[in-house]
């Protein structure tokens, strides 16, 4: 017998595990979206993902050498007057030799208008530090929009990170979650309610 037909159900099992794990997950993400839905009275506007990809795609891309930014397969879009809230893939390359970060990865967000001249991309800790993505380095204190929204994340309590970016009158944040099971319902509330507060005060 040889190697290949000795390594070929070792494979097959492999994928059919990932395949098994990505589509649970899949229906968990439904339905997480579903149950905030019906919590927060949202309506589901599945015929607007499309719009909303090529929103995503055209104001919040990214340029440089070994960077890139998009994002593919928005589902599952819940929306009030302002804020939608869907679950998508990022696909995100900031040019680190030294990042851990996967380049695709599903996510569960959170977008809305904003001012044209925002120009941010940065994540907010827990413990409140701040650090900026894009540009690397950027010093946020001196930005003005910063400086707005910076006290409503200093008192937002929140156990995992948020990643909030805004480009060419577009934002976008979302949870980081450290657990393997992915964001919870309250996530999803703060992710809500931080929205609408960072949409009153730019």
């Amino acid at each position: 017998m040889s190697w290949n037909i000795m390594i070929l159900p070792v494979v097959a099992s492999a994928f059919l595990a990932v395949g098994g794990y990505n589509a649970v997950s899949t229906l968990k993400k439904q339905s997480l979206i579903k149950e905030f839905a019906k919590k927060n009275k949202l309506v589901f506007k599945n015929k607007e993902t499309k719009i909303l990809e090529k929103k995503l795609n055209k104001k919040l891309a990214i340029e440089g050498k070994g960077k890139m930014r998009s994002f593919i397969k928005v589902k599952d879009l819940v929306k009030d007057d302002e804020i939608s809230v869907f679950r998508y893939i990022e696909l995100l390359e900031l040019g680190k030799e030294d990042s851990h970060e996967k380049p695709h990865r599903p996510r569960i967000g959170a977008s809305f208008e904003v001012p044209l001249d925002i120009d941010l991309f940065f994540t907010a800790g827990k413990e409140g530090e701040f650090v900026s993505l894009y540009p690397e380095g950027k010093l946020l204190p001196a930005d003005i929009y910063f400086q707005k929204i910076r006290p409503i994340l200093e008192d937002y309590s929140r156990e995992n990170n948020v990643t909030i970016s805004f480009r060419r009158g577009r934002a976008l944040l979302h949870i980081n979650p450290k657990t393997k099971c992915g964001e919870s319902i309250e996530d999803l509330q703060s992710l809500l309610d931080l929205s609408r507060k960072i949409k009153m005060a730019v």
